[in-house]
């Protein structure tokens, strides 16, 4: 055999016997960090979903007390009538990251999750605690897109009352 027949068989033997590798594929992973800041006189529960979309769907808890879930891939097309009155937003995703906490008046507390896709989305909603039936504080979304390496949101709801949130994103280190 010749030689260059000899390196092209050999190149293919190191493809086909997975010696070569295989191009990437995979998402970049990030760290995302919640920081729930409570400046009130009233206990808070928080719930923060991490998911990637596109969705299982998204279910809306009312303060009729009825549930309805939407058949979407996506957290803005649900309509924004159904929020109105929400007691509870639960995005529906078979990957998702799940933290629920109360948070006592004039305390904070802090949650990290390593290593989710860098294009994730953290969804986050916040009512008074032992008042499931009242309608939500605040909730948002948040996503910092693919070349973010760290999302950092902070919630926090101050002394007189509204609820703020802020998100920072960085960069991946190169």
């Amino acid at each position: 055999m010749s030689t260059p027949r000899l390196a092209v068989a050999l190149a293919v033997l190191a493809v086909l016997g997975g010696c070569a590798g295989a191009p990437q594929t995979s998402t970049p992973e990030a760290d995302a960090t919640v920081l729930v800041s409570n400046d009130g006189d009233t206990a808070y529960r928080a719930s923060v979903f991490v998911v990637t979309e596109p969705l299982d769907g998204v279910r809306v808890a009312g303060a009729n007390g009825t549930n309805r879930t939407f058949d979407v891939e996506r957290l803005a097309a649900v309509p924004p009538v159904a929020l109105g009155n929400a007691t509870a937003v639960e995005p529906l995703d078979d990957g998702r990251r799940v933290w629920r906490v109360t948070v006592q008046p004039e305390t904070g507390v802090s949650k990290s999750f390593a290593d989710v896709p860098a294009n994730a989305t953290v969804v986050w909603s916040l009512r008074r605690a032992g008042a499931p039936s009242r309608p939500l504080r605040g909730w948002g979304t948040v996503t910092c897109g693919a070349e973010a390496g760290k999302l950092r949101l902070d919630v926090r709801v101050s002394a007189a009352g509204p609820v703020s949130a802020d998100v920072t994103c960085r960069s991946a280190p190169s």
